[in-house]
């Protein structure tokens, strides 16, 4: 995701002039980790859940700032949307879950889930990877597909990466439904 980071005003100085211009990481990461906040005090429950943070931030950053519209090289899924991140969270438009092997019947697990015709519809799958103590090798221990089915049994949308810890898709449902 993406946020804003170059030369951004802020109250940093410890005389005057009080206001400084910055950028980088250190400027940009303050609004990810403060929508983050307004989403956990929607849900308190998200304090404790990185990787729902992680895929809520993800599929409501609708926001292309440039390449591809839902994964680039430079915005990745997109900029960062505070009352969008908490608009999903409000409706409880997220899903937490634990999955086994034994969760997927023929090596699948379907859900259902409610779309309005004409609505950019983004769905995400995320998952942790295993890093070891030394942080020098990054193990993804599973690798998901998603397709997004319509009612017909149709393919709406789909995301079949390898080198990510996630899927992630968009779609407008050309009818309301599930």
């Amino acid at each position: 995701i993406a946020t804003p980071g170059d030369a951004i005003q802020s109250t940093y100085r410890t005389s005057s002039p009080w206001l400084a211009s910055f950028g980088g990481t250190s400027s940009a990461s303050p609004l990810a980790c403060g929508t983050a906040t307004l989403m956990a005090a929607v849900d308190p429950g998200l304090a404790t859940r990185p990787e729902a943070v992680k895929a809520i931030l993800m599929a409501s950053a609708w926001h292309n700032v440039e390449g591809a519209a839902v994964l680039s090289d430079k915005d990745g899924a997109g900029g960062v949307h505070a009352f969008a991140a908490a608009e999903v969270v409000r409706r409880q438009q997220w899903r937490l879950e634990n999955l086994t092997p034994a969760s997927f019947t023929g090596g699948r697990i379907e859900y259902q889930i409610p779309c309005a015709a004409g609505n950019e519809t983004r769905v995400i799958a995320l998952w942790f990877s295993v890093a070891d103590s030394a942080k020098t090798t990054d193990m993804l221990m599973m690798d998901l597909d998603l397709v997004v089915l319509d009612p017909a049994n149709r393919t709406g949308a789909s995301s079949a990466r390898i080198y990510n810890p996630f899927e992630i898709a968009a779609f407008v449902p050309p009818t309301t439904g599930t």
